[in-house]
């Protein structure tokens, strides 16, 4: 029986807050608005770059405007190469503990695809990572459930047999839209009691919690 671990990116995986913040802050301030602190960027984190963008510049941009501002923002991002951004420890330990497991193991992000790539391409190279997906037109948003049901069709892995593994609300109820078992991680960008009243009824400190759970 084949077993699927997939992983949320941000505030799972990796610590991209000082990246996100520094390029949300660069796009804000060239468009002559005033940045915002860190802790508030945090808030916003985990919708996608769209929402992310929209939500920052205050909600108030038509679509053109936003447009715009996401282009700047994401060829900011993508350009940048992430230098701030780091793997949250224990991971690397937890991932390759799971491949010796037997998992496959899969990254699905509503980051874009094309500044999850850079990361794929530094950060996680050399991880036993099997598979990584950032958003496009075929992999809808979190939670819509479609991205990860579509990521089990890949991977030939019934969604029964595969959990959905994230720091945010988008995660938790993917996995439960999806039919997947699901793992909520605190080390992330939300609180225990966010991820509570989204559905999550199972946790992970640290890490290596996550091995507690995936036998």
């Amino acid at each position: 029986m084949k077993k699927l671990a997939i992983f949320d990116l941000d505030g799972t995986l990796i610590d991209s807050l000082p990246d996100i913040a520094y390029n949300v802050n660069a796009t804000l301030t060239h468009f002559g608005l005033d940045a915002l602190s860190t802790k508030k960027i945090k808030t916003l984190i985990g919708g996608g770059a769209k929402n992310l963008i929209f939500d920052a510049f205050g909600g108030n941009l038509t679509d053109t405007e936003l447009a715009e501002k996401l282009e700047y923002y994401n060829n900011a991002y993508s350009k940048s190469t992430s230098p701030l951004t780091k793997l949250f420890s224990g991971v690397k330990e937890m991932l390759f503990e799971l491949k010796n497991r037997g998992y496959i193991i899969a990254v699905l992000s509503n980051k874009p695809n094309r500044t999850v790539q850079p990361i794929k391409n530094g950060l996680l190279k050399g991880l036993p990572i099997d598979k990584v997906q950032g958003a496009c037109e075929e992999y809808p948003l979190k939670p819509n459930p479609q991205g990860a049901i579509n990521m089990c069709k890949s991977l030939n892995v019934n969604p029964e047999n595969a959990y959905m593994i994230g720091d945010g609300e988008t995660d938790v109820i993917t996995a439960i839209k999806a039919g997947m078992k699901g793992v909520a991680v605190l080390w992330g960008y939300r609180t225990k009691n966010q991820l509570q009243s989204a559905g999550a009824t199972t946790f992970a400190l640290v890490p290596q919690d996550i091995l507690k759970v995936l036998n």
